[in-house]
C-alpha cells in the first residue's frame, strides 16, 4: 500500500478567541474573493484556451464526438483539482467531496431557479434531454451515497461501495454515447425557415437590430458569461455588418461578405438559435427571438450571391483570437473585486502566436491550483473554528460563495441575456460530470490503481450524507417532476424563488445537524 505523506493538521490546530469572536469573517471573506477568482479566470482564460484545443483537434480529427468531454474536463477543472487535494490529504477529502456536491447543486437547483427569477420570458427546456440527464444525476447520487456511507462504515475497505462507483462512471460512459447519437439524429438542419423575397435593386440596410452574438472564442463551450454579447448587426445586399456596440452608430467591429457564406444553420431544440457557416470552416453563432426573419433575409441573400469565396485558411487563422471583446468588469463588481481582477489581467498572458495557448493554459492552470489550495485549507480552519462538519460547510458555503459561484453568476446572466436554457442544460450535464467522473476517477486512481492506504480518521458524517444527498435528489425529483406532468419542462419565477428557498432550507439543515449531532 502507498502511504500518503502530504499533512496539514497544524492549520487545524491552536484556534484563538479573535478567529472565534469575529475573526473568522476574514475566512468568509477569503473564500468570497477566491470564489470569483475561479469564476474570472474560468470565463476569461480556461474556457477560451481549451476551446481553441477542441478547435485544433476538429480541424486535426474531422470529428467533434471528443468535443463534449474535453469541454466538461474544462467546465469542471476547479472540482477536478479540489478533488485531487482532497484525495492526496485523504483524512479531509469529505471536505472536496462536499464542495463537488454543492457545485452540482449551484449548477442545476440554484442556477435554474436564478435563471428563471431573472428572465424576461419562462425558461423553456428540451424535455427528453432534461429528462434524460436527471435520471441519470439521480441515479448517480444514489450510487455516491452507497459509497459515502460504506466509507463511514467499512473504513472504506468495502469493495461494494468501490463498485458503486465504478457503475456511476460505466453509466455516464453510456450515456455519453447515447447523448452523442441522439445529438446527431437531431442535429441542426440547413435553414427550413421561409425566404423573404428581397428585391435586388435594394440599396443600403435590409435588415437591421440587436442580436446576440456568439464568439468564436467560446464556440465549443456550453454556457458561460463571456459568450454572447449584445451587438447591433446590419444586413445588406452583398454583406453583414457587425458593430462593436449596441446602436448603429458604433465603429464596425468586423464583416462578413455574403459570397463566403456557405448556408445559415438553425437549432432544431432552440428557436432563437441561428449560424452563419462560411466556406473557410468557421461559424458566426447568433440569437433572436425574431429568428425566422433574419434567417429568411439571410437565406434569400445567400441564394442570390452564388459566387463561392471558398477561401482556404490555414489552422492558425480559425485558432486567432476573437474580435469580440470580453466586456471590462464595471461598477461594484469592479471595486469589491479590484485585486484579484488586477492580478489575474496582467499577469496571465494571451497571445496570438503559435502555441500561446499552451503557455495561457500552464498558468491558469498553476493560479486554479493555487486558488484550490487556498480554498481547502481556509475552509479546514474556518471549520475548526466554527466546529462544522466539514462537508457540511463543504455543501454550503464554500459552494455557494467559492468554488460554486460561477455557476451562480453564469446563470444570473444567462437569464438575462435569454439563454436560460442553454444553462439550465449545461448546469445538468456538468453536475452529471462531477458526480459520475470528477468524484470516481481520482479516487480510482490513488487507492485502487496506485493502492494509496485510506486515512480513516475522518469518515464522512452519515447524518449530513444522508441530509445532503437526499436533499439533493429530493430538489432534483421535483425538477423532474414538471417535465414529467408537463408537455414541456417551463421554469417561471415563481418556480424559481421556490427551489432556491428550499436549497437554502436544506443546507441550513446540513450545518444544524453537523453541529448538534457527533460523529
Amino acid at each position: 500500500m502507498v502511504k500518503i505523506v502530504l499533512d496539514i493538521a497544524p492549520v487545524l490546530d491552536h484556534i484563538t478567541s479573535f478567529e472565534k469572536y469575529g475573526g473568522f469573517l476574514i475566512y468568509i471573506f477569503i473564500i468570497f474573493q477566491l470564489g470569483y477568482c475561479f469564476h474570472y479566470i474560468m470565463d476569461r482564460y480556461i474556457i477560451p484556451t481549451f476551446n481553441g484545443f477542441c478547435v485544433i483537434s476538429i480541424y486535426i480529427l474531422h470529428t467533434k464526438i471528443h468535443v463534449p468531454f474535453l469541454m466538461s474536463i474544462a467546465h469542471t477543472l476547479p472540482e477536478i483539482i479540489i478533488v485531487v487535494f482532497g484525495v492526496l490529504f485523504n483524512e479531509y477529502y469529505a471536505l472536496s467531496a462536499g464542495m463537488v456536491i454543492g457545485c452540482v447543486l449551484c449548477g442545476t437547483v440554484v442556477c435554474s431557479g436564478v435563471t428563471s427569477f431573472n428572465s424576461h420570458n419562462p425558461i423553456k427546456v428540451n424535455p427528453y434531454a432534461y429528462e434524460r440527464d436527471s435520471i441519470i444525476l439521480l441515479f448517480g447520487l444514489l450510487l455516491y451515497s452507497l459509497f459515502a456511507i460504506s466509507l463511514h462504515s467499512n473504513n472504506g475497505d468495502d469493495p461494494i461501495g468501490t463498485m458503486c462507483l465504478w457503475i456511476s462512471f460505466g453509466t455516464y460512459l453510456i450515456h455519453y454515447v447515447i447523448a452523442q447519437i441522439t445529438t446527431r439524429m437531431l442535429s441542426r438542419s440547413v435553414v427550413k425557415e421561409p425566404q423573404t423575397d428581397v428585391p435586388s435593386e435594394t440599396e443600403g440596410v435590409v435588415k437591421a437590430g440587436l442580436v446576440l452574438v456568439k464568439s468564436s472564442d467560446y464556440s465549443e463551450a456550453m454556457f458561460t458569461e463571456s459568450q454572447w454579447a449584445e451587438l447591433w448587426v446590419d444586413i445588406y445586399m452583398d454583406e453583414i455588418v457587425v458593430r462593436e456596440g449596441s446602436t448603429n452608430r458604433c465603429d464596425e467591429l468586423f464583416k462578413v461578405e455574403m459570397k463566403d457564406i456557405k448556408a445559415c444553420v438553425i437549432d432544431d431544440v432552440d428557436s432563437t438559435i441561428f449560424e452563419i457557416v462560411l466556406y473557410d470552416r468557421r461559424e458566426i453563432g447568433m440569437r433572436s427571438s425574431h429568428r425566422a426573419q433574419w434567417v429568411g433575409i439571410l437565406n434569400c441573400l445567400i441564394s442570390n450571391n452564388k459566387e463561392e469565396g471558398k477561401k482556404q485558411v490555414g489552422l492558425l487563422d480559425i485558432t486567432k483570437w476573437s474580435k469580440i471583446r470580453q466586456r471590462d468588469v464595471q461598477g461594484f463588481e469592479k471595486y469589491l473585486f479590484f485585486v484579484p481582477i488586477m492580478v489575474m489581467k496582467y499577469t496571465i498572458p494571451r497571445f496570438n502566436f503559435v502555441c500561446s495557448g499552451i503557455l495561457t493554459f500552464v498558468v491558469s492552470l498553476a493560479y486554479l491550483a493555487i486558488m484550490g489550495f487556498g480554498l481547502f485549507v481556509v475552509s479546514l480552519r474556518l471549520s475548526a473554528v466554527l466546529n462544522v462538519s466539514r462537508e457540511a460547510l463543504g455543501i454550503s458555503l464554500c459552494s455557494v460563495i467559492g468554488i460554486g459561484m460561477r455557476h451562480i453568476i453564469n446563470g444570473w446572466n444567462a437569464g438575462f441575456k435569454g439563454c436560460g436554457e442553454v444553462a439550465v442544460g449545461n448546469g445538468y450535464y456538468q453536475g452529471l460530470f462531477n458526480i459520475c467522473v470528477v468524484l470516481v476517477v481520482p479516487w480510482t486512481i490513488f487507492y485502487v490503481v496506485l493502492g494509496m492506504s485510506v486515512n480513516h480518521a475522518d469518515p464522512f458524517n452519515s447524518y449530513v450524507v444522508y441530509i445532503i444527498i437526499f436533499g439533493t435528489v429530493i430538489l432534483i425529483t421535483l425538477h423532474l417532476l414538471v417535465a414529467v406532468v408537463a408537455s414541456r419542462v417551463v421554469f417561471g419565477r415563481l418556480y424559481g424563488l421556490f427551489v432556491v428557498l428550499l436549497y437554502a432550507i436544506i443546507v441550513i439543515g446540513s450545518l444544524v445537524f453537523s453541529v448538534f449531532v457527533k460523529k
